[in-house]
């Protein structure tokens, strides 16, 4: 059997490996080391083939990985992804990988046991094979985050109770037992304080018909019956699970409709994307005004994120309001390419993804949000523009460059610990803050959203900053400078030794500060 490993580059072809294997009259495991010798500035396909020579060749898997990576990983994930996720500290991971159509059987399956599973009605062909549910907890521990699963529409009440027992029942019980055999003996349960389980991905979106209950009633309905076999499932308690239905931000009667029809619920989750269409192709006013300004409205009373807490403060057994993904969203518009180039992964962008995220957990109280999502460069529109959407990344491994909005949620999860407290502003407009307060340890969060000048701001009360203070800073040299070709945008760090009360800050326009100090 010859085996090639090629990488096709524009200019030429590097081959990596050509070897001639003799095979075994049998099955048998082959192993196959080489050095690619990359500077990580390829760009291309890599190509493996394999070409029997005068015989017929059954081959069952294939893996190519690494090895030379860290011995430390231990999970599936390359080191660059896992390096990029503990430096970004997530509170929680949200596993959708299109498992609409799965069985539990098949998500907790071994690597080289996992069969395909489509689901999509808009397609016959289905040709990945995902990671599994035991390799997304792995990682969940190895970053120290929650984890959020979607289970599959397809899930019958057994599989739902299986996955219960999976996560929480002891090594002796049902499907714990099978979490034992593959290693893991302890129920996950001991490994995370909350475990979340939303019962489909958009079951409302046409998109993914096929795994959809697009009647808001059926699916509540479903949902509830879903909900209660977890119920009764062994290991189930209920202060280590959260049971989620999934709703569409923008209709809120929707959601009424859906909370109406089910039960045994602790949460529904929403996504409250940002800029779906523009227009605008101008000047930073134009672009960068609205972005800022359209957080405050959806979140208001009136807004339809407002509308949604409300509805949900309302259902009967105090359910939570959560994100299960947000970002922009500018796949509408006529805005042009160069626009969008400007617009979508500048440091403008970052700053209000954010503002929006801090503004929902200060006004509606929503605590778990979800960005979407760590790795994507780009997406193309239907008109054919490509709009770097939604990777908060520009990759991972080769520069590790950062995109704004991953800068901007890292700064902030730095600060966010215990409790948000209140904050009171006067004077400054175009200022937001946001105080959390965890023990002894305080921290600040300043947003300046002005376009244009620097605003100064002093500090006076029994809980402001003094003695030592940490200051993180992320701002740039333009509201639309990013990092696709180069660091432009930057986090800088610096310690003031002995803080006073009244002491002046400068805050930047478009920027975010975080002060931090011990009370």
């Amino acid at each position: 059997l010859n085996v090639n490993v090629v990488r096709n580059t524009p200019s030429m072809a590097a081959r990596y490996l050509t070897r001639t294997v003799n095979l075994a009259p049998r099955w048998e495991n082959y192993s196959l080391e080489f050095s690619a010798g990359e500077t990580g500035l390829s760009v291309g396909t890599l190509q493996v083939d394999f070409a029997p020579l005068d015989a017929d060749v059954l081959l069952d898997d294939v893996v190519l990985e690494q090895a030379d990576g860290d011995p430390k990983n231990v999970t599936a994930f390359r080191d660059p992804v896992l390096a990029a996720l503990r430096r970004l500290q997530p509170g929680l991971l949200r596993f959708w990988g299109g498992q609409l159509g799965e069985t539990l059987d098949n998500q907790i399956a071994p690597q080289f046991a996992r069969q395909r599973a489509g689901f999509s009605a808009w397609s016959k062909q289905q040709d990945d094979i995902h990671y599994s549910l035991p390799e997304f907890l792995s990682l969940c521990e190895a970053v120290g985050a929650r984890p959020y699963y979607v289970v599959p529409t397809t899930f019958s009440t057994a599989e739902m109770r299986g996955l219960v027992e999976f996560l929480g029942a002891p090594g002796s019980a049902g499907y714990g037992a099978r979490r034992a055999e593959s290693g893991h003996t302890e129920p996950w349960t001991k490994t995370f304080p909350r475990i979340y389980l939303e019962f489909g991905n958009e079951a409302w979106n046409g998109i993914f018909k096929g795994g959809t209950i697009e009647d808001a009633a059926a699916y509540g309905g479903r949902a509830a019956e879903l909900f209660r076999a977890a119920r009764a499932a062994e290991g189930f308690d209920p202060s280590r699970f959260s049971l989620i239905l999934g709703g569409q931000a923008v209709n809120p009667e929707r959601n009424r409709a859906i909370l109406s029809a089910s039960s045994a619920y602790d949460a529904l989750a929403v996504a409250p994307y940002q800029m779906n269409d523009v227009d605008a192709s101008g000047g930073n006013e134009e672009l960068f005004a609205p972005l800022f300004a359209e957080p405050k409205t959806i979140n208001a009373p009136g807004g339809y994120m407002g509308r949604n807490a409300a509805l949900v403060h309302a259902a009967a057994g105090s359910p939570s309001l959560m994100v299960y993904e947000v970002n922009v969203n500018t796949t509408g518009g006529a805005i042009s390419q160069a626009a969008l180039d400007r617009f979508i992964p500048s440091m403008g962008t970052g700053l209000a993804v954010v503002e929006n995220m801090l503004l929902m957990l200060r006004e509606l109280g929503v605590r778990e949000q979800m960005f979407w999502s760590l790795p994507q460069y780009s997406f193309r529109r239907s008109d054919g523009k490509l709009v770097k959407l939604y990777g908060a990344v520009v990759d991972m491994g080769v520069t590790d460059r950062k995109r704004p909005q991953y800068l901007a949620m890292e700064l902030v999860n730095h600060a966010l610990s215990g409790n948000m407290v209140e904050t009171k502003r006067t004077g400054a407009e175009g200022i937001e803050s946001f105080g959390f307060s965890s023990g002894g340890n305080r921290s600040l969060v300043l947003l300046n959203l002005n376009l244009v000048g620097s605003v100064e701001v002093n500090f006076r009360g029994p809980s402001t900053p003094r003695g030592r203070v940490e200051i993180a800073r992320l701002h740039a040299p333009s509201i639309d400078s990013n990092n696709e070709d180069g660091e432009n945008v930057a986090i800088t760090r610096w310690t003031e030794a002995s803080f006073r009360l009244h002491e002046t800050v400068r805050l930047p326009p478009y920027s975010i500060t975080v002060l931090s100090w011990k009370h």
